[in-house]
């Protein structure tokens, strides 16, 4: 998927931040996943 929306730019800064966010929140749900297992 590889939009673009005039007037929407998506800084270097911007993309880090989003990939460290997404790697986060994969993890939070990997660990709610674990816990859930688990009780």
């Amino acid at each position: 998927m590889n939009k673009h929306v005039d007037g929407a730019e998506v800084t270097w800064e911007d993309h880090q931040n989003i990939n460290i966010f997404n790697g986060l929140n994969n993890r939070f749900h990997e660990l709610e996943h674990e816990m859930k297992a688990a009780t």
